[in-house]
């Protein structure tokens, strides 16, 4: 007889074997599209501290340490009319910015809705409040309430701009809300050492935030003087401010997160120089800070002295007025090694904004105001430690500035005297001095706001800073491609001039 069995079980096979392969189709097809080394979920810790060292490396070698007279670059400026055109640094500031935001707001999305990491999300609003506040200050009206959020529901490509004044109103509101939203009672999720400043430091970030709203409220104190008074008057009561030098927000560099100074001067790509109005001032009231500062020219040259370069010359002047890399002095030895502190903000300035709200009766009596200050000068005098050379940038070396000096400073040519006006300035000029190598942010807004220090220029005229100076970054040209409707509608109604600064 004939076997048929092979033939009959074939069809039963064939059938089995097309319904498993449906079944698993259908149960892990999905999983053939997941790419198992690209995770969907990224780690929070991660994102900010990529936030915290993007925002640090921004702080040098861009122009607005030059505009604000306290830097140079030895080849030289591009001017047209009366304005110097901006680096392609500075111009890249806008997208660094809204990198950082981009990524803050998707953190605040990971944690916002779970309270156990209420602490993540108060430290990374306080960070994004720095840098909204970094891109107003810079621009005047920006993207705000809609900025960065092209990756989520509302998908928004195109942003609307919001005014200055709206968003520092909503600023300080933010810092307020995200200060108070930090709790140190328990054992709350936290950055810790994911957060490369303050390693998780609650209280530091405390400190920080409310310092942080101390300067914002100040900045608007031309144009909403109550309103500033107000905010001034609170956070000078509350007492929760930096109170020593170890709470100043100092990013430290290393090899591998080099400091924007030390990896230009090392790599010969482009020189930042102190100003000869700095350099000039330092020597005429004998600053103790100046070794730190700033060292000699290079050895073999003509010059023998300290030698600020012009902070506004173009190539053609630079060249005829005999400046150039060699016959200036170069940043001190101090900020040209790899494990340098940044300076986002420091204890320093935050004593010089006390010092300032004191002399307009805001929160602090009048008569404190020479305190403060003379606390803001030993703070960033003796904030300066010996070291070790480490490479052949560091030519010259320094010494220490013992209390003596600082003693002999404060009794000389930086004693607290005169009238208000004279006194202001003399707050203004000292806070101006200490944000060297922060980056040129604070000093160039500092600047606009105050007209303070009083800036020559090469030929010994003063410096128009309503006429003579950018008043504000131009939008990039990207942006105009990319959200050209909103962009011109912001360019034409503000002006020349940001909310603050009129």
């Amino acid at each position: 007889m004939k076997n048929t069995t092979k033939y009959k079980l074939f069809p039963f096979l064939a059938t089995l074997l097309f319904v498993t392969l449906l079944v698993s189709c259908e149960k892990d097809f999905g999983d053939i599209n997941v790419n198992p080394n690209a995770p969907t979920v990224t780690n929070p810790d991660f994102i900010f501290t990529e936030a915290l060292i993007t925002g640090a490396q921004m702080d040098a070698n861009r122009d607005f340490g030059i505009w604000a007279g306290l830097t140079a670059s030895d080849e030289g400026l591009e001017r047209v009319d009366n304005y110097y055109l901006p680096s392609e640094l500075a111009i890249n500031t806008w997208a660094d910015c809204y990198s950082i935001v981009a990524n803050l707001n998707e953190i605040v999305k990971m944690v916002e809705n779970d309270p156990y990491y209420i602490n993540k999300l108060a430290v990374t609003r306080i960070w994004r409040a720095y840098v909204f506040g970094r891109l107003t200050d810079l621009y005047g009206d920006i993207p705000f309430s809609e900025a960065a959020k092209g990756n989520t529901e509302q998908f928004i490509i195109a942003p609307a701009y919001d005014t200055q004044k709206s968003i520092y109103i909503s600023l300080l509101v933010e810092l307020k809300a995200a200060v108070s939203q930090i709790d140190k009672s328990t054992n709350l999720g936290n950055f810790k050492s994911a957060d490369i400043v303050y390693g998780g430091d609650l209280t530091k970030w405390e400190k920080f935030g409310n310092s942080l709203r101390l300067r914002m409220a100040l900045r608007i104190s031309n144009v909403e003087p109550e309103l500033a008074r107000e905010i001034v008057t609170e956070i000078i009561a509350q007492n929760q401010l930096m109170s020593a030098n170890s709470d100043g927000f100092h990013f430290k560099f290393n090899k591998d997160f080099k400091a924007a100074t030390y990896y230009f001067y090392s790599a010969g790509l482009a020189r930042i120089l102190p100003s000869k109005f700095l350099v000039d001032m330092m020597l005429q009231t004998s600053d103790p800070r100046l070794p730190v500062y700033a060292q000699h020219p290079g050895k073999g040259t003509a010059v023998t002295s300290y030698r600020g370069m012009p902070s506004e010359l173009t190539v053609d002047e630079r060249i005829a007025g005999d400046y150039n890399f060699k016959k200036a002095s170069h940043v001190g030895s101090y900020f040209l090694r790899e494990d340098v502190v940044g300076f986002t903000m420091s204890y320093a300035e935050v004593c010089f904004m006390k010092a300032e709200a004191a002399l307009k009766g805001w929160g602090e009596s009048t008569s404190e105001a020479e305190t403060f200050y003379k606390q803001g000068v030993t703070a960033s005098m003796s904030f300066f430690k010996t070291f070790t050379p480490t490479n052949t940038l560091q030519v010259d070396p320094f010494n220490e500035i013992t209390q003596v000096q600082i003693n002999d400073y404060l009794s000389g040519p930086g004693k607290f005297e005169g009238a208000d006006e004279q006194k202001f300035e003399k707050i203004i000029t000292q806070q101006w001095i200490t944000l060297y190598q922060e980056g040129g942010y604070e000093a160039y807004a500092l600047v606009r706001r105050t007209h303070y220090p009083k800036l020559k220029n090469y030929y010994g005229n003063y410096v128009d800073l309503d006429n003579g100076l950018l008043q504000r970054m131009p939008y990039p040209i990207e942006e105009y491609s990319l959200n050209g409707d909103n962009a011109a509608k912001a360019d034409a109604q503000q002006g020349a001039k940001i909310w603050w600064s009129k």
